[in-house]
């Protein structure tokens, strides 16, 4: 399944922003895709791990993965390690952060 979502953040650090992302909810080539916010025509693919540690780089995706493919608020209030395997992710998936230019992104699958 695959979601485009519209976000309205608020942060201590930047107060309210809007993002808009694409989701793909999938046990095998899960990703939170957004515009970049430093580069002009990027875009940005966090590939995650849902069962696995977040990083700093993709601590953000990991949440809104978990909320919008699973319903799950604050999921770091949960064994997502766990709760993962029990969904079907393997805990082995590899996590990576790939830029590609920001018109390529409808073209995701």
């Amino acid at each position: 399944r695959l979601y485009l979502i519209d976000l309205e953040v608020n942060s201590s650090y930047d107060g309210i922003t809007r993002q808009t992302n694409l989701v793909q909810c999938s046990t095998s080539k899960p990703f939170v895709a957004f515009k970049s916010d430093f580069e002009q025509q990027i875009a940005v693919i966090d590939v995650i791990n849902p069962g696995g540690t977040p990083y700093g780089y993709n601590s953000g995706s990991h949440w809104i993965y978990w909320a919008v493919c699973h319903n799950l608020w604050q999921p770091w209030d949960y064994d997502l390690e766990s709760r993962a395997t029990r969904l079907g992710y393997s805990t082995e998936l590899e996590s990576e952060q790939i830029q590609i230019p920001y018109g390529l992104l409808q073209y995701l699958k």
